[in-house]
């Protein structure tokens, strides 16, 4: 038996995959049957199975676990607890969290996860599944996530050197190297699809619910609303309501991308800033993940964005065509009034 830790990254197709685990919580592959699991901080404190459907209500439609700050909070009995319950367990178990590759860096939260999910005496094997993206597509889309949202409105091009220093996917794998207690850890870039890519890595066999694509990002019409009226996302952490806005938007048969916000210039600085990195990292790949990464030019050459349409960090140089901007706004309206 094993446990896999599915622990990121952000922006990496995780909320698909715990919409996909939500739908599928026991599901059968060729190594046997596998079940999703969550960790809350709450009266029963882990879900296995099918248990996670008691965890689904209105405003929490799909399950994760929670972060490793508030997993520090169990007390020793609960711990006791959840290590039984998940020693008894006679199915694969699979965890996701897409944060979780942040606390790498600090052992003692890391060591606590993995002796909590994998207890010495349960003999599972520890598994680590993360996904990744290139840098420039990773910055960009967590500039819409957390870097606009700053209430100091902090500089673009301050906050783009320490956005850099995330992207940098070798050391997690460095980091992850230091962990003696994972048998195994499996490092894949996003494709367009990252559900087919879990099927293939869990070589899943069972009937299974699809998914609709999950879009966390907004269009750059809810963007531009939220930065001229910051009292409805005065920071980052007040984002609730955008899955929900993302797919009423969709549902409208309305396709959108975030809006691009890095230059010829910004990506010149993230190429020449990643590219060792980069190297460094094919070597702890599969063959298919080196070939993927090897000849996807957004990896490596800033001309590969260059036919992108550019705005300014903050949507100073744009102006929404009024229809656009009539139809994401009712739909803002409908959603924010509902909270």
């Amino acid at each position: 038996m094993k446990t896999i830790i599915h622990i990121g990254a952000d922006k990496c197709g995780s909320t698909s995959i715990q919409k996909f685990f939500t739908l599928n919580p026991e599901l059968s592959s060729n190594f046997g049957k596998l079940k999703y699991a969550s960790l809350e901080k709450n009266s029963q404190n882990i879900y296995i199975g099918n248990e996670i459907k008691n965890l689904i209500n209105k405003q929490n439609k799909i399950v994760t676990n929670t972060n490793l700050p508030n997993l520090k909070n169990f007390s020793n009995d609960e711990i006791g607890l959840i290590k039984r319950r998940i020693t008894r367990e006679k199915s694969d178990l699979i965890f996701s969290s897409e944060g979780y590759y942040h606390y790498l860096k600090h052992k003692n939260y890391f060591n606590f996860l993995t002796d909590l999910v994998c207890p010495e005496n349960s003999k599972r094997v520890l598994e680590i599944l993360m996904f990744i993206r290139p840098p420039a597509r990773w910055i960009n889309s967590a500039w819409w996530q957390w870097g606009a949202w700053d209430s100091k409105k902090q500089n673009f091009d301050n906050w783009l050197v320490s956005a850099i220093k995330k992207t940098n996917w070798h050391k997690y794998i460095l980091m992850l190297l230091n962990y003696k207690n994972i048998n195994k850890f499996s490092i894949y870039p996003l494709s367009s699809d990252v559900i087919e890519q879990l099927h293939g890595y869990l070589k899943l066999n069972s009937n299974i619910k699809k998914i609709s694509e999950t879009n966390n990002s907004l269009p750059k019409e809810a963007l531009k609303f939220f930065l001229d009226n910051r009292s409805y996302r005065p920071s980052a952490h007040q984002n609730k309501n955008d899955s929900k806005i993302s797919e009423l938007i969709e549902k409208r048969k309305y396709k959108f991308n975030p809006p691009w916000v890095l230059n010829q210039s910004h990506l010149k600085l993230i190429m020449d800033n990643t590219y060792k990195s980069n190297k460094e990292l094919l070597n702890f790949l599969d063959k298919r993940s080196q070939e993927l990464i090897i000849n996807d030019p957004e990896w490596w050459d800033s001309n590969s964005f260059k036919e992108k349409e550019t705005f300014t960090p903050f949507l100073e140089n744009y102006c929404p065509d009024i229809n656009h901007k009539k139809f994401i706004e009712t739909i803002l309206f409908k959603i924010l009034e509902e909270y």
